[in-house]
C-alpha cells in the first residue's frame, strides 16, 4: 500500500518520526509518554489488521500518544512475531497476532523465538466464530449428516483450505480426528479462493470465518452446517453449534490477541492490559468490531498466558496427529 493511501485510509494513523534511541521507557503509571508501534504480522486489510486499528485508535484517543500500525507480514506471521521479540521491552512496540501464534511451534520446530518466553501475552482483544459450511447443493443439513457421509465413503468428500496448516485447515483437521473421519484436503492460495470454490462446487465444504462466509449463508450460496464455538453466535444466533448438531465438544475459536516482546516488565504489561481493556471494552470499540462479527473479550496477562499455552498444546496434537508439514 503507499504511503498516501494509508494516510487517507479509513484506520489510518498519524505516523511520527521517534528517532533512535529516543527517551528510555517512562514509569508504568505515566505511560505511554510517546507514539506505540503495533506490529502486526500480516498485510493490510484482514481481519486481523482491522481488529489492530480499531484498537489502537481507541487507545490513541484515550492516551493522548498515537498507536502506529506497522504491518509486517511473512512466513505466515512469523516475521512481525520475530521483530517484536527482539525489540526492546519498553511498551513502544507491541504485536496484535491472532490464533495462528499457537499453531507455529508444531508447523515449524526451529522457530527464531520461544513463544511463551520471548513475548509477554497481555490479554485477548477478541474472537471470532467460524462456520462449518457446505456448498448449496451438497447433501448434508448438519454436521451429523456431513459425519455419517464420510463415514460411509472415506477420503471421497473434498473440503477447501487457505492453504497446508491455515487454520481453515487445522479446523477441519481437529474435526475430523474427533469425529474419526477422513476427507480429501483440496489447499487454495488463500481462504478467499477457497470460499469461492466451495460456492462453485469445485469442493464440497470448508470452515470459513463468519464474517466472510455469512454474507453467502444468507444469500443461499453456502448452507451453514454449525458454529466452530461451543456458544452461538450473536451475529447469527440462529445457527446450531457444530457441537449442538453432530460433534459434542468440538471446539474452533479464531482469537486475537496482544503481545509485548518478553522482556517487558510485569507491571508495564499490566499497565498495557489495563490500557487495552479499556479500549476494547468501550462502547465505540464494540461498534465497529462486532459488525466485521469479532466479538470483543479480555482477560489479564496471566489468563491469556495460560490460554495461549493450552492453545499451543491443542493445536500441536493436531499437527502431529494429522502429520501437518509446513510448506
Amino acid at each position: 500500500m503507499r504511503l498516501s493511501s494509508f494516510l487517507f485510509s479509513p484506520f489510518a494513523f498519524c505516523l511520527v518520526a521517534v528517532p533512535v534511541g529516543a527517551q528510555s521507557a517512562a514509569p508504568a503509571a505515566e505511560y505511554p509518554t510517546r507514539p506505540v508501534r503495533l506490529v502486526v504480522p500480516f498485510a493490510p486489510g484482514g481481519t486481523v489488521d482491522i481488529v489492530a486499528r480499531v484498537i489502537g485508535a481507541r487507545i490513541g484517543e484515550m492516551t493522548g500518544q498515537q498507536v502506529v500500525v506497522d504491518n509486517r507480514g511473512g512466513a505466515g506471521g512469523i516475521v512481525g512475531t520475530e521483530i517484536t521479540a527482539q525489540s526492546r521491552g519498553d511498551g513502544y512496540t507491541l504485536l496484535l497476532h491472532s490464533a495462528a501464534i499457537a499453531y507455529e511451534p508444531a508447523l515449524h520446530p526451529r522457530l527464531p523465538y520461544d513463544t511463551l518466553k520471548d513475548l509477554a501475552p497481555v490479554t485477548l482483544v477478541g474472537a471470532t466464530p467460524n462456520l462449518l459450511v457446505a456448498n448449496s447443493a451438497f447433501p448434508a443439513r448438519s454436521a451429523r449428516d456431513l459425519i455419517a457421509m464420510a463415514k460411509e465413503k472415506p477420503g471421497a468428500i473434498s473440503y477447501g483450505t487457505g492453504g497446508v496448516g491455515s487454520s481453515s485447515h487445522l479446523a477441519v483437521e481437529l474435526f475430523a480426528i474427533m469425529s474419526g473421519t477422513t476427507f480429501n484436503h483440496v489447499p487454495y492460495k488463500g481462504a478467499g479462493p477457497a470460499l469461492t470454490e466451495t460456492i462453485a462446487g469445485q469442493v464440497s465444504f470448508m470452515i470459513a470465518t463468519m464474517p466472510g462466509a455469512i454474507q453467502h449463508v444468507r444469500g443461499g450460496r453456502l448452507r451453514a452446517l454449525g458454529v466452530s464455538t461451543l456458544k452461538r453466535s450473536r451475529a447469527a444466533p440462529e445457527i446450531p453449534t457444530v457441537a449442538e448438531s453432530g460433534l459434542p465438544g468440538y471446539e474452533y475459536v479464531a482469537w486475537f490477541g496482544l503481545f509485548a516482546p518478553g522482556t517487558t516488565p510485569p507491571k508495564l504489561v499490566e499497565r498495557i492490559a489495563m490500557l487495552s481493556r479499556d479500549a476494547v471494552n468501550a462502547a465505540e470499540t464494540r461498534s465497529r468490531l462486532e459488525p466485521q462479527g469479532v466479538e470483543p473479550e479480555t482477560n489479564t496477562p496471566e489468563e491469556f498466558r495460560a490460554y495461549v499455552q493450552r492453545e499451543i498444546e491443542k493445536w500441536g496434537k493436531v499437527i502431529r496427529q494429522a502429520g501437518i508439514k509446513a510448506s
